[in-house]
């Protein structure tokens, strides 16, 4: 399984948004100084160029499990707009938000496991004296397909798979339509206070 983390301006204003790719930059670099792999999956573009309103990252959620829990909450930065010179506000915030990213359509038989059994039901002495059926269990999540209705085991093996395929792909298409409503909640309330770290300055350099 992986692991997502969401960076996100909020309905902040374009220094918000601003701030959010410098995040997006600094999480995306010590991750590789780790060895963490990471991907961008998406980025919404900000008002002006080189920013983001927000981007989704997916990792892998052994290794990442403590460098997540470095950057989950809300991340100040301290320092004059970019945009507007004489704007007396000088703390910005942007949030950090953690989770369990869906599982991919695309079946792995590493995850997979794959019994195979007696079939059932009428279908003669064939039937009976072999270990036709195929059941598939994809490990992760615990979805299951059976099939046994054909003598050959690998053609058994191939139905079970194909339908295991579209078993995993619509639970895929369920979990990514409610994990975009948690993500996009997630963006309208971004909290303004209580940091987990701080960044200063047009160097984006942290406070320790």
């Amino acid at each position: 399984m992986k692991k997502y983390a969401t960076i996100t301006s909020g309905r902040g204003p374009a220094e918000c948004q601003w701030a959010a790719a410098r995040v997006r930059d600094r999480f995306v670099k010590e991750a590789e100084e780790r060895k963490i792999p990471v991907k961008i999956r998406e980025s919404i573009p900000g008002d002006n160029p080189g920013d983001i309103r927000s981007c989704l990252l997916i990792l892998d959620r052994e290794k990442a499990r403590d460098f997540l829990k470095s950057w989950e909450g809300t991340i100040l930065w301290i320092g004059q707009s970019p945009y507007r010179p004489y704007h007396k506000r000088k703390n910005w915030y942007v949030g950090v938000t953690v989770g369990d990213a869906p599982p991919g359509r695309d079946v792995s038989m590493e995850d997979v496991r794959v019994d195979v059994m007696r079939a059932k039901g009428p279908g003669g002495q064939h039937v009976n004296k072999t270990s036709s059926a195929v059941r598939m269990v994809h490990e992760p999540t615990g979805i299951s397909a059976m099939a046994g209705n054909r003598r050959s085991q690998a053609r058994n093996r191939r139905e079970a798979e194909k339908m295991l395929e579209r078993r995993l792909s619509d639970q895929q298409i369920q979990a990514e339509k409610q994990d975009e409503t948690a993500r996009w909640t997630n963006h309208n309330q971004l909290e303004r206070g209580n940091p987990v770290r701080t960044f200063e300055g047009r160097k984006f350099r942290e406070r320790k």
